[in-house]
């Protein structure tokens, strides 16, 4: 949208453009999502978690309620509320470079499935036809906005109690 000008927080030290933290999670060997559970998934993708995806880091996360990263994770990663799980998954990616590499090259490949522009075009053009079909009915109706009657009804009273 803005190239630049969003910043984004990098969980440990500073604020970061988009551009720097793809550069931040292109240099990792492993991207660990520690999220605590959130409410009733209001939020069930963080947008780290896409752009750590994109980098082509695979993705270490914790199943959670509310949060969706096991539909992610498709030999790229692993998601488990299991904490020694992680750990051996983030140790195997640390220690066996080839193990990272397979799982890097399906996190790229994952990404570019569901979130490039080719993959995303189709559901915004639908999205953008039903704005484009509500816009065009309600030009149509006739609209009495002006005349509800709990706006009107004190109306030519003196009395707008």
């Amino acid at each position: 949208m803005f190239p630049g000008q969003i910043y984004l927080h990098d969980g440990a030290e500073t604020y970061r453009t988009s551009q720097e933290m793809a550069e931040l999670l292109r240099g990792a060997r492993v991207f660990l999502a520690l999220d605590e559970p959130y409410g009733n998934g209001e939020r069930p993708l963080s947008l780290v978690f896409t752009e750590a995806l994109s980098a082509g880091c695979p993705v270490a996360a914790r199943d959670l309620p509310g949060l969706s990263y096991k539909n992610y994770i498709e030999g790229n990663g692993i998601c488990t509320a299991e904490y020694e799980l992680l750990r051996e998954f983030v140790g195997k990616c640390l220690t066996d470079w080839n193990f990272a590499s397979e799982c890097s090259r399906k996190s790229r490949a994952l990404a570019e499935s569901l979130f490039s522009p080719a993959a995303l075009l189709p559901r915004y053009e639908q999205a953008f036809e039903r704005a484009r079909q509500i816009w065009h009915r309600r030009r149509a109706e006739p609209s009495f906005y002006w005349f509800r009657p709990t706006a009107m009804s004190s109306f030519g009273t003196n009395s707008f109690e």
